[in-house]
């Protein structure tokens, strides 16, 4: 690991923690890369303010690189991180786990959701103040709103549901305060993808409702497990997809999946490309 801002309490944090006692604490990449010398990937999850200048040097160091979302405060860093991993022809990825929920992809597939026109899909996305995550209070980075945020997770489950269907900004909105709001793309064919944001709920909220022909279907995955109605009736998950019911394994789908010809971000360039797109629409709607 490679932590820049406090390595000496981050070493403190490993010889306490279970499991991470002979966790090597460097203070660059390069330190870290230099005494690991095979390491190919860099997972990138430091602040976003400081992802530009980590990718950057994970490139330069030879590595392939998955950064969390979102990739950068602006655009602008966004490209130029791209253009970077082009010329050094490195593999750039965003970590944009939930398109790579089983129960998702398996709607795609029973639904025929790739060659349907006018999809209307909504996408619940609600938080509780002062959540506790992995030990610790969830806290939002200053640098990034709401918005920002979460149009990287909107963008991977709308792109996941109508493979191959081009997005345009077509709505963003947040409240004053930035805990609720809408985000609204529209497709190329003429469907409607929403998502709609509370940050300060009374209870945590993660689904995804799909209109299909006369069939409503919900994939509700706010749980370790997804699980599937269609019509207000349960739908069974294909038993093959249970196992992957973990977010570093979604990570890493996400990840090598990049590498599969067999998957929409096949060519994960062009994903990029939309995301950058749709930051730049989304900081333009704000000018």
């Amino acid at each position: 690991m490679a932590a820049r801002t406090d390595p000496f309490a981050v070493r403190n944090w490993a010889a306490r923690e279970p499991g991470c006692s002979e966790l090597a604490v460097h203070e660059s990449i390069a330190e870290a890369v230099a005494s690991r010398p095979q390491t190919a990937l860099a997972v990138v999850c430091s602040r976003p303010q400081d992802h530009l200048r980590d990718v950057l040097e994970s490139i330069r160091c030879g590595l392939h690189v998955l950064v969390e979302k979102p990739m950068s405060t602006c655009s602008e860093n966004a490209r130029h991180m791209l253009t970077a991993a082009r010329q050094a022809r490195r593999r750039l990825a965003v970590g944009t786990e939930f398109a790579f929920l089983p129960a998702l992809h398996q709607c795609v597939h029973a639904w025929g959701l790739a060659t349907r026109a006018g999809l209307e899909v909504r996408l619940v996305w609600h938080d509780v103040l002062s959540e506790a995550r992995y030990g610790a209070t969830k806290s939002r980075h200053a640098e990034v709103d709401a918005l920002g945020d979460l149009l990287p997770h909107a963008f991977s489950i709308f792109h996941t549901l109508a493979p191959g269907n081009r997005f345009h900004l077509a709505h963003a909105h947040q409240t004053p305060d930035g805990n609720a709001g809408v985000i609204r793309l529209e497709g190329q064919r003429s469907g409607v993808f929403t998502m709609d944001f509370d940050l300060a709920s009374q209870e945590r909220q993660r689904r995804v409702e799909m209109r299909v022909g006369t069939d409503r279907v919900v994939v509700d995955f706010q749980e370790k497990q997804s699980s599937m109605f269609v019509n207000q009736q349960p739908y069974a998950l294909d038993p093959r997809l249970v196992p992957l019911n973990s977010t570093l394994r979604l990570e890493w789908g996400a990840f090598v999946a990049s590498w599969s010809a067999s998957n929409q971000h096949a060519d994960p360039d062009s994903f990029l490309e939309a995301l950058i797109q749709l930051q730049m629409a989304l900081e333009s709607s704000r000018r």
